[in-house]
């Protein structure tokens, strides 16, 4: 992916970064070929480039149970003060997430944004779509507003290991994250 024309992200010298490339074998997904990652940095052709950021959102508690086995995560980022556009975007959800979704939020409502401010969406847990070539101006003083859904399975293997990996012992055959 190419940044779009005039869009620069800035790096201070001796900056950290951190680059996380996925690949997973395990029963529900296969890595059919080694893994291999690149990236390739330009400088600035001169000029004063418009800044691109970041922002990786999770979720750090997610229980899904037998009890209720339809359960949604979410969360929110407000953006600091500024004019901000979205130029591309993907979700990374897990085997049991069934939609990830991203719309832009107003910053102050509590609620879901309408289905019109819904900017993206995938179902593919396995391979995310990814938008590129995005112009999505965020409202003034707002920022983004994300979903993940998911759906309980019944383990291969039955809910004793399961359960015994439950940091609450709920006893539900919870998958916890």
């Amino acid at each position: 992916w190419n940044l779009p024309e005039g869009v620069a992200a800035r790096f201070l010298p001796g900056e950290q970064l951190m680059l996380q490339v996925h690949y997973v074998n395990a029963a529900t997904q296969d890595t059919p070929y080694r893994g291999r990652a690149g990236i390739n940095f330009h400088r600035s052709p001169g000029g004063d480039p418009m800044e691109l950021g970041t922002l990786f959102a999770t979720q750090q508690n997610i229980r899904i149970c037998r009890s209720n086995p339809r359960v949604q995560y979410g969360g929110t980022c407000a953006m600091p003060t500024g004019n901000h556009t979205v130029a591309a975007v993907n979700g990374h959800f897990h085997s049991r997430g069934t939609q990830f979704s991203v719309y832009a939020w107003d910053g102050v409502s509590t609620t879901l944004p309408p289905t019109s401010a819904r900017f993206y969406q995938s179902q593919r847990w396995a391979e995310p779509d990814m938008r590129m070539g995005l112009s999505v101006p965020l409202p003034p003083g707002g920022g983004i507003w994300w979903t993940c859904d998911y759906q309980w399975t019944e383990p291969p293997d039955g809910c004793e290991a399961v359960d015994a990996r439950d940091p609450q012992h709920a006893n539900d055959c919870c998958y916890t994250f």
